[in-house]
């Protein structure tokens, strides 16, 4: 059973997401490596910068396609950057300490005020970055 490929120039970075010969094959490939049954392996698709199409949001055509396409347990789950940084920033605000190197940096960012306030714009990027960085 074919699946359609995402509406976008495939590259080979892609071809793990886009070629279900593939893809199944790394899945099965990490459900047998870790131990785990099938039904319980997830594929996650994390997106650090949406492109701009001129007749539909890039974000919902790509979780759109991604819906379509049973990747291990169910369908491939998306991710943008600013769905992780409102992770992380909830588990920096916890008070329990975690040995983790991207929650102290965050603690680090927003104790030095670093950080953009909430609802800006252009997300919660580090405001000390040259002006045409941000």
């Amino acid at each position: 059973m074919a699946s359609p490929p995402l509406p976008s120039p495939a590259t080979t970075d892609t071809d793990y997401s886009n070629d279900p010969l593939i893809r199944d094959g790394v899945i099965d490939a990490a459900a047998k490596r870790y131990g785990y049954p099938l039904g319980q392996v997830t594929l996650r698709l994390y997106v650090g910068k949406w492109a701009a199409q001129k007749t539909r949001d890039e974000r919902q055509t790509t979780t759109d396609w991604a819906l379509t396409q049973i990747a291990g347990g169910g369908p491939i789950e998306v991710y943008g950057l600013d769905d992780v940084i409102t992770l992380v920033e909830a588990e920096a605000r916890s008070t329990s300490y975690r040995n983790n190197p991207v929650l102290t940096t965050w603690k680090v960012l927003a104790a030095a005020g670093l950080l953009r306030p909430p609802g800006d714009a252009a997300g919660r990027i580090i405001s000390a970055l040259p002006p045409q960085q941000r």
